[in-house]
């Protein structure tokens, strides 16, 4: 990263999915013969993704400090601190990405993106970052390798030639999901269709089969429910899920939101299928709209132990 005729970088350790407690952070001044010597500035509280300088701030986010890192998502911390003459200021904590995956990031005006799925962007300022969005995920079935902005516009490239696109940046996407009230945990996955591209969850009873819940990595997955006000109600929110690839797996399910179990704190809402199950499970559950909201599970990381 530069920024005013000097280079920035930072150095961490990550090892076996731990992070470092600190990154060293660094800068030299850039000029015709090449880099200056290096000096060290204030280093950052934990080794992020990445880093955009922008009007004066650097911000940095993403790569989630998930121990040890899982094969799903976490909210990943984020800090910004201003540019001075010895370097970089104090390091402030600010909003938390809501994705912990590794992935091409750029800023444009006063906006900063982090292109992975789904694509999350954010307002920046002098008193941070402002609330993480999610928006239009890039065209390609393929994430970009590299991007750039001139003026209001984002150029991306992926791996082909046919993987070339530009965008207006500050565009929000009235379709995209908008984190609110995150989950107490760290690590979660988001309940999906009962049927995707690697496999599915079923349930039979009776001789008569249906899907099940089936949470997956991938919040641009999640089932959105859009009865909020209903969900409030003894009688709860009823709907179906449906498996757009194979409707065979689609299944009623009554989700009852706000609920509370003294036995499982960190939970605020219930679910139960209409199909084999007796009991309903406890989740934690996201607003993502007026009336609308996801279903999280908490992920249980597993020992090592051996007996």
């Amino acid at each position: 990263m530069s920024y005013a005729s000097n280079v920035f970088c930072a150095e961490g350790a990550f090892n076996n999915g731990t992070y470092s407690n600190a990154a060293d952070v660094f800068y030299a001044p850039l000029s015709g013969t090449g880099v200056g010597s290096w000096m060290q500035t204030t280093s950052m509280p934990t080794l992020t993704a990445g880093c955009l300088a922008v009007n004066g701030y650097v911000y940095c986010f993403g790569g989630g400090p998930c121990t040890p890192l899982p094969e799903s998502d976490c909210y990943s911390p984020s800090y910004f601190a201003s540019f001075t003459s010895s370097g970089v200021g104090s390091w402030n904590r600010t909003s938390e990405l809501p994705t912990a995956g590794w992935a091409i990031y750029v800023a444009a005006e006063s906006y900063i993106y982090y292109l992975g799925t789904p694509v999350f962007y954010a307002q920046v300022g002098s008193d941070g970052i402002g609330g993480w969005e999610a928006t239009t995920n890039f065209p390609h079935s393929d994430n970009p390798s590299a991007c750039a902005s001139e003026g209001s516009l984002i150029y991306c490239v992926g791996a082909t030639t046919d993987a070339v696109y530009y965008t207006q940046v500050g565009e929000s996407n009235p379709q995209a999901l908008v984190l609110q009230n995150p989950p107490p945990f760290p690590r979660a996955d988001y309940l999906g269709p009962a049927w995707g591209s690697t496999g599915g969850c079923s349930v039979s009873s009776k001789g008569v089969f249906a899907g099940a819940p089936c949470f997956d990595q991938n919040i641009d997955d999640a089932v959105i429910f859009d009865c909020a006000t209903l969900a409030a109600t003894s009688s709860g929110c009823m709907t179906t899920v449906v498996s757009p690839s194979n409707t065979q797996y689609n299944y009623n399910i009554t989700v009852w939101y706000p609920r509370t179990n003294s036995s499982f704190p960190e939970t605020n809402c219930a679910f139960m299928p209409a199909l084999g199950y007796y009991e309903p499970f406890y989740a934690w559950c996201i607003t993502v709209g007026l009336n609308s909201f996801i279903i999280v599970h908490q992920i249980q990381m597993q020992s090592n132990s051996t007996s």
